[in-house]
């Protein structure tokens, strides 16, 4: 979709988005996303649906922002347009701690990602906290949003794990390690609450300062397992960035459990499953190439 285009269609719902400042980003499965400043000054996010589908499913995130938007300590997207061919909304203060630079595949940082800064990780936590602690799910349930009970957790992956298993090959001691997580009980919550689901860099913002202002991106949200939203955190900052979230989450009153971080290691050691969902949603080959690699090679 050309730039113009996309002006045109901001033109038709009432925003005046100046050609020169308009930037599009066609890699979305479900939206061509657009970012652009209007004569007026304000910075918008445009997204357009490749499917009608697509609309329908963003429903769903519509009605949880609407509901979350006075409960999480981080700014959420306010979607000013909501259409069958746009969604737009002002774009949310400061930037992503990371973006993903399309043709390295490797973060471009806002942050010092070498000397993580403890404001990052405290204001993470906070707004984590104020996350998580939302879980009525007869709520969320009548919203449409997907809810997982404590004992279809370790179920609910099982069953993930063996469809993986029916099309691609497992490495015999990766998925010996996995059983024995499914089925150690202890290491499984006891408890649920609303998860972000993709809360990785680039849908973090982030002040000069390395304050957390925001989430974007909340097409995963679900009541769940709320370690789901710690396992992007180890992949990216290691062991040390991990403690030190898991040591702030606790301070703001975030519920854990005796094993909560060998879970979410265990979470990130099979984060080969997600990627092969995703290569199945997508039908890209290089995630498809990437899945085969790490499934069959033998655990770290």
């Amino acid at each position: 979709m050309r730039p113009e285009e996309i002006k045109d269609l901001a033109k038709k719902h009432g925003i005046e988005i100046k050609l020169e400042t308009l930037q599009i980003n066609d890699s979305g499965l479900d939206f061509i996303v657009g970012l652009g400043t209007d004569t007026m000054g304000m910075a918008w996010i445009l997204r357009v649906p490749r499917r009608k589908d697509a609309v329908k499913a963003a429903e769903v995130e519509k009605r949880l922002l609407e509901a979350v938007k006075s409960e999480v300590l981080a700014e959420v997207p306010v979607w000013i347009i909501f259409h069958e061919e746009l969604i737009a909304y002002p774009q949310l203060t400061g930037k992503p701690a990371g973006t993903i630079d399309p043709k390295t595949q490797s973060y471009q940082w806002e942050i010092d990602v070498e000397n993580v800064p403890e404001s990052f990780h405290r204001t993470l936590a906070r707004a984590m906290v104020s996350l998580h602690q939302i879980n009525d799910s007869a709520r969320w349930k009548e919203a449409g949003i997907t809810v997982e009970q404590v004992v279809e957790l370790s179920s609910s992956m099982r069953r993930r794990m063996e469809k993986v298993k029916q099309e691609y090959e497992i490495h015999p001691e990766r998925w010996d390690r996995w059983q024995q997580w499914l089925n150690t009980e202890e290491m499984w919550p006891p408890f649920t609450g609303l998860v972000h689901g993709d809360l990785h860099a680039g849908h973090i913002m982030v002040d000069k300062d390395a304050n957390v202002t925001g989430f974007i991106d909340w097409t995963e949200a679900k009541i769940t397992d709320t370690s789901i939203d710690f396992t992007a955190h180890y992949m990216t900052f290691g062991e040390s960035g991990l403690d030190k979230l898991l040591t702030c989450y606790e301070e703001f009153g975030g519920k854990t459990w005796t094993r909560m971080k060998d879970h979410i290691l265990m979470r990130a050691d099979a984060f080969s499953i997600d990627v092969a969902e995703f290569a199945a949603r997508s039908s890209l080959k290089e995630y498809k190439e990437m899945a085969e690699k790490e499934l069959k090679s033998p655990p770290a």
